[in-house]
């Protein structure tokens, strides 16, 4: 009996096919760069799929970056220096090689498609989960989902001794169905332990369920709780007891945060909710 469908494509087929449009998206890519020269990320669609082009770009450190350095110091708690990366090649090279690194061990993130001196390609993998948050048209149902979701995946990621660097909700994606991690260029691994970068990311990720839902009490501490459930027993307590040692810090906050602006405002917020966490 003979069939009527179209013969599959050999591997060198796929292997030719797979050239073509990786070449199309290297010319691609140099046609865009031109036109967004000094962009450090930025949107492109072809063939109906959507990508996204970084390029390397010079660090700026905020006042803030270099308080925490200088509080870190004082305090010899290195969880308060500012890790932020230099920028630079090096950098975006080094961002590149983890995300290849963590591709490998199966950990959901964007994958390079193309790259050149000083840019690379990602594939898109989904919504930022501010868009999500920030849309009115997601019911809080579904945000609820979407954030318990975010707050398990942060747990497995730590559940096997990895880290994200700054997981904020820009920072994390969903595309309806699965969820990934976005943007690995700040990784404090060079100034702290594993451990320590975890309980690091705990505290990041807290502190952006607090700018983010800052009017839903219930659903940052179900989102908590979530991440509680799932995360290494020795993160979770680590991060409880940063928070509740702290304390000058904590005072300090408690009496000025209304004069230092929201980052000051939701890491007070942060720090009270885990300092009174199951109380």
């Amino acid at each position: 009996m003979t069939s009527s469908s179209s013969p599959s494509p050999t591997n060198r087929e796929l292997d030719k096919s797979l050239e073509s449009f990786s070449a199309d998206l290297h010319r691609l890519a140099k046609q865009q760069l031109q036109e967004h020269a000094g962009a450090r990320t930025f949107k492109i669609y072809h063939q109906q799929q959507a990508f996204w082009i970084k390029q390397s770009q010079i660090a700026h450190r905020s006042i803030w970056h270099w308080l925490g350095t200088v509080v870190a110091i004082l305090s010899r708690n290195p969880l308060l220096k500012s890790t932020v990366a230099t920028g630079g090649p090096e950098a975006l090279k080094a961002e590149a090689s983890r995300l290849r690194k963590l591709a490998a061990l199966g950990i959901s993130v964007p994958q390079i498609v193309a790259e050149g001196k000083g840019w690379f390609m990602l594939n898109d993998i989904g919504r930022p989960l501010t868009g999500w948050i920030r849309d009115s048209k997601v019911s809080r149902e579904q945000k609820c989902t979407i954030v318990k979701k975010a707050s398990e995946q942060l747990a497995l990621l730590h559940s096997q001794g990895l880290w994200h660097g700054r997981p904020a909700f820009r920072d994390m994606a969903y595309d309806g169905q699965s969820f990934g991690f976005l943007d690995f260029e700040e990784d404090p691994s060079s100034i702290l332990t594993p451990d320590q970068c975890m309980m690091r990311d705990a505290l990041l990720y807290f502190h952006s369920l607090h700018r983010y839902l800052a009017d839903d009490r219930t659903m940052i501490l179900e989102a908590i709780e979530s991440y509680r459930q799932l995360a290494p027993n020795s993160t979770w307590r680590n991060t409880l007891s940063f928070a509740r040692q702290v304390w000058l810090i904590y005072g300090l906050l408690a009496l000025l945060h209304r004069y230092l602006g929201k980052d000051a405002k939701y890491a007070y917020q942060t720090l009270k909710t885990l300092r009174n966490y199951g109380n």
